[in-house]
């Protein structure tokens, strides 16, 4: 789900018709997108109000956050047996912000399936092409561009002007892992957009161009191949798309 305009706006239209759903994926720069969905998770009646007692209440104690690259097995279960627990007060939301190798996931799955209904979700990752299929569907997936994406977007370099211009910008930005993950990101709008506007006749360009994307995105996770050689093959790939 793309979420456009007003952030706050964009969660209560989600939470009027899901109010049940646990488990998000968070692909954004914008750190309203969080703070928000903490605040619709915190209260009572998923409004995020800031009148009752849950929106109020300024205690962590129900907040836990793991960061760090990478999620281990170990906090994995460490996240499974809290998530056992009663809450110290309202509700119980956990944050991840690593990616998440697939024996966590398979840990993290199992708490997913028969949720407690005071438990939470939000995961912060670059990784989405790591994610298992059961892993991803059990994810409710929010996509939001920061205010300024447009004036920084790394993406845009590699689909503007000529295809010489467009090479030299992938071996400029594939020496930094921060600006790979930027661009996977960004390129992860501009094919929602794409999809969004499609008519169906260029159905078959996109699901080429999604093949090579979440590929690309394997090979780079698993340091397969250069970063380099990755970015090239994402352009020219994308360039079949115009």
């Amino acid at each position: 789900m793309i979420l456009r305009g007003d952030i706050e706006e964009s969660l209560r239209k989600f939470f009027k018709e899901a109010k049940s759903a646990g488990a998000y994926l968070l692909i954004s720069e914008n750190p309203e997108l969080k703070k928000s969905l903490i605040g619709f998770l915190k209260c009572e009646k998923r409004t995020y109000c800031k009148k009752c007692a849950y929106c109020q209440n300024t205690n962590l104690l129900d907040l836990y956050t793991y960061s760090g690259e990478t999620l281990k097995i170990e906090e994995a279960r460490q996240i499974q047996a809290e998530a056992q627990k009663s809450s110290w007060y309202g509700n119980k939301i956990f944050i991840i912000e690593s990616q998440i190798p697939r024996d966590a996931q398979a840990v993290l799955l199992k708490t997913m399936e028969e949720p407690r209904a005071n438990n939470y979700f939000i995961i912060e990752t670059a990784a989405v092409a790591g994610f298992t299929k059961p892993f991803l569907s059990r994810l409710n997936v929010f996509r939001a561009k920061s205010k300024d994406e447009g004036e920084k977007s790394l993406a845009k370099k590699l689909l503007t002007g000529g295809m010489k211009k467009r090479l030299e910008a992938a071996s400029l930005l594939s020496r930094e892992k921060q600006c790979m993950e930027k661009i996977f990101k960004e390129m992860e709008f501009w094919i929602d957009e794409k999809i969004e506007k499609s008519d169906g006749h260029d159905f078959g360009k996109i699901c080429a161009f999604l093949s090579d994307f979440f590929e690309i995105k394997k090979r780079f996770l698993e340091k397969t191949y250069f970063n380099k050689m990755l970015l090239e093959h994402l352009v020219l790939s994308a360039s079949y798309l115009e």
